[in-house]
């Protein structure tokens, strides 16, 4: 038996189990595509999680549900059953997925409603830096690794990162500097600490900070190479980091586009 023409493509579904067995057991798993997955009968409805807790993989099956609130007994992380996002931001959101009920049979889908691309992990490592939440930057460097992403595209992130959100050179961009000149001669697990530990330091540095704004480069239709050099060398002989911002700006701005 198959869901019928009013549900999702059945062939992006599989069927699981019967809807009057969940409903005497109340929790359940079963085994999906890739990975576990935690089924759930709360207040008449039927939901799907990754049972694997996103804080440190202990299985949500083991946690308790209350008020459409999943949670995690080992830490106490609590997520909501419909979308699977927490309320404890160091733990992370965990997986969801679409259920359909035909009959007595229960239909889930073989991929989450949110498909893990590379944007999605830059997206949830900027945000582990916002939150400064180690594990959640850490977990999506790896992700991004695994998917092929390269790694001066993590840099890129990090110290775009950095820059946006705290004026002052700190040990966080000094660490990623390093890290970015050495990556091609890193091993793979080499490579996930030391980009892992530019970004928790990176990220600790802009913690409390306000987002910074950019002043701009200098108005003007171009401006001499020779000049701007020289304003370059003068800025730091007396102190002026914001002289030194707007004339780098004022460069980058005339510089023309390659012809490819």
């Amino acid at each position: 038996m198959s869901p019928g023409n009013d549900l999702l493509n059945f062939a992006e579904f599989f069927r699981v189990a019967s809807l009057a067995e969940l409903q005497e057991k109340r929790v359940m798993t079963v085994r999906g595509d890739d990975r576990p997955l935690l089924l759930c009968s709360h207040e008449g409805k039927v939901f799907a999680l990754d049972n694997r807790c996103p804080h440190m993989g202990f299985p949500l099956s083991k946690g308790s549900a209350q008020e459409g609130i999943l949670t995690c007994h080992w830490h106490h992380a609590r997520f909501d059953l419909r979308s699977g996002c927490t309320f404890d931001l160091s733990a992370d959101d965990a997986p969801a997925f679409e259920v359909r009920v035909s009959g007595d049979d229960i239909w889930i889908s073989r991929r989450p409603r949110q498909q893990a691309d590379s944007a999605f992990h830059f997206a949830r490592l900027r945000r582990g830096m916002e939150q400064s939440i180690g594990p959640v930057q850490v977990k999506n460097i790896v992700a991004l690794l695994a998917r092929g992403e390269p790694p001066h595209s993590i840099v890129r992130e990090i110290a775009k990162f950095g820059a946006r959100n705290h004026r002052v050179w700190k040990d966080g961009m000094t660490t990623l500097t390093p890290v970015a000149r050495l990556s091609r001669w890193l091993g793979e697990t080499t490579l996930v600490y030391a980009l892992a530990l530019a970004a928790r330091k990176v990220a600790e540095n802009c913690d409390g900070q306000p987002v910074r704004h950019s002043p701009g480069g200098l108005r003007g239709d171009s401006f001499d190479e020779a000049q701007l050099s020289r304003w370059m060398f003068h800025w730091p002989k007396v102190r002026r980091d914001d002289g030194a911002e707007r004339t780098l700006l004022t460069a980058l701005d005339s510089v023309s586009p390659a012809k490819p």
